[in-house]
């Protein structure tokens, strides 16, 4: 293993590591008789990525570190980067994530939608960077590179529909390019700024419930862009197969187009 430290913004760790290949480990719970499967990915350094379904139907990933490390006491949580995409933050201050010295375990999100993302990623993806921190002034990074041709493997140990992702993220897109068609953008509006909300959907397309993941605090500019999704209520229907009404996560991040 090489690091390389630098202190500037942390102190920041960079471990390095062969291709992983996906595999599945699969156990009988005891008290249930029900077959667990886990996929997994572990490197070179002994680091270790598992991601399991839950009883209730919840997919978790849970982070091991090799070499005797042990997580800290921070409250960064945990970030996960495939190749070139946007890192996705995991985090305490989300009651959907574990931790112990030995341990951190997230939850990939609510609602089926979320999960699609980031597992669209690693099964096409070459490389996994992962994120933690030993304390707060401290960041280590551990890498996997992928081996493409192991990705079945995450879908078999996982029972994650790709399919069904795909004409989820295509509805998402459709009723996200409609929303902002009727808004009117602010001429003023930074680069890099987010708006995000959850949107709760039934089976046709009717919106139950609207609430806010990141605003801009600016009122004025909040309203509008909220308003514009609800002039278009009600949305396309959902794709057969998957419940919106659990809530559904729409992103709009300045100067992405």
């Amino acid at each position: 293993m090489r690091a390389v430290l630098t202190l500037l913004p942390f102190l920041f760790v960079s471990c390095s590591a062969l291709a992983a290949q996906w595999q599945i480990e699969s156990r009988v719970d005891a008290m249930s008789d029900r077959r667990i499967e886990n996929a997994y990915i572990e490197n070179t350094d002994g680091d270790r990525l598992t991601i399991t379904r839950r009883a209730d139907q919840s997919i978790w990933g849970f982070l091991s570190l090799g070499g005797g490390r042990m997580f800290g006491s921070s409250r960064q949580g945990v970030l996960l980067r495939v190749d070139g995409h946007p890192p996705q933050r995991y985090w305490e201050g989300n009651t959907e994530y574990e931790w112990n010295p030995t341990l951190a375990g997230f939850r990939m999100r609510t609602a089926e939608s979320q999960y699609c993302e980031i597992f669209r990623q690693l099964h096409a993806g070459a490389s996994l960077l992962v994120r933690y921190f030993p304390s707060d002034s401290t960041q280590r990074d551990i890498r996997f590179d992928l081996d493409p041709s192991s990705a079945h493997v995450l879908v078999t140990g996982t029972g994650i529909d790709l399919d069904l992702c795909a004409r989820i993220e295509d509805w998402k897109a459709s009723v996200m390019a409609k929303g902002l068609a009727q808004w009117e953008k602010p001429a003023d509006l930074q680069p890099g700024t987010v708006l995000s909300f959850l949107a709760k959907v039934d089976a046709d397309g009717r919106v139950l419930n609207f609430s806010w993941v990141s605003s801009t605090g600016k009122r004025r500019i909040d309203r509008r862009f909220i308003n514009a999704f609800n002039e278009i209520a009600p949305f396309d229907p959902p794709p057969a197969g998957f419940d919106a009404s659990r809530g559904v996560l729409f992103r709009y991040v300045e100067g992405d187009e």
